[in-house]
């Protein structure tokens, strides 16, 4: 009879970690298909530029009453691939692991011909203002909503900035770390981290045109930063740009 009670509790338990697993997979697919829709509605605006933020949430809660939580990290990759009906195309790979582990729970896959220019969550938050270069267009970045303040970091990159610029018929599909949680100095006029963030990657693409103080910010990334603002912002000069991101004059191009 004890053998028979055993044997009832564990298969219970197994039920139960197979039903979590089963719940932990459809909240991250469901949080995939949130990021994936963001990215493939800029991709597909006519608009010569599109752009948008997103908040992802800092936990998934499963189990009964939706009470245990999944700490998780969303990870951005890019691969260049070739196929024999398309020709070379990029893909951006976008999946969830538990926190500080490798095993991936959901991914999802999007193909692009866009060029794919990923930037560092530390940077972007204050971790390295310095070494803004040596942190744009990366292979991979990771993004962890509840990571706890460390060094100059004052909060989590818990929100991105989708951008999409097209040049000269050629598109850009950029992926910009910020945080809810976090907001620029009230002289910005900038109101929100993700917008003060797009504007300095806009000033940082400037910057690397060995740029005179009256050269101004792509159009695009003007737009966008008036879209989000809902405030008209014209010619955004590089004096400008100085102003409000200073360590941008001491960065090695």
């Amino acid at each position: 009879m004890l053998i028979f009670a055993t044997g009832i509790v564990i298969v219970g338990l197994l039920f139960l970690g197979f039903t979590s697993n089963i719940q932990v997979s459809e909240l991250a697919r469901n949080t995939l298909f949130d990021v994936e829709k963001v990215v493939q509605e800029r991709l597909s605006s006519e608009n010569l530029w599109a752009s948008k933020d997103l908040t992802i949430p800092d936990v998934l809660y499963y189990g009964v009453n939706k009470s245990t939580p999944f700490f998780y990290d969303l990870s951005f990759s890019k691969v260049s691939l070739n196929s024999s009906s398309v020709g070379e195309y990029n893909a951006l790979v976008i999946s969830i692991s538990e926190h500080g582990k490798t095993k991936v729970i959901a991914s999802r896959m999007i193909p692009m011909k866009a060029n794919i220019i990923l930037v560092d969550p530390g940077i972007i938050i204050g971790e390295d203002m310095a070494n803004l270069s040596k942190h744009y267009d990366k292979n991979q970045i990771i993004l962890y909503p509840r990571s706890a303040k460390k060094g100059a970091q004052v909060a989590p990159a818990n929100s991105f900035i989708v951008m999409k610029e097209t040049i000269s018929g050629k598109q850009n599909l950029y992926i910009i770390p910020c945080s809810s949680m976090l907001n620029p100095p009230e002289s910005t006029g900038l109101l929100t981290n993700c917008t003060s963030n797009l504007l300095m990657i806009g000033c940082y693409n400037l910057s690397k045109t060995n740029p005179s103080l009256t050269d101004t910010v792509s159009d695009s990334f003007v737009s966008a930063v008036t879209n989000h603002l809902g405030v008209e912002m014209t010619n955004v000069t590089w004096e400008k740009c100085l102003e409000v991101y200073p360590h941008l004059g001491n960065i090695p191009n």
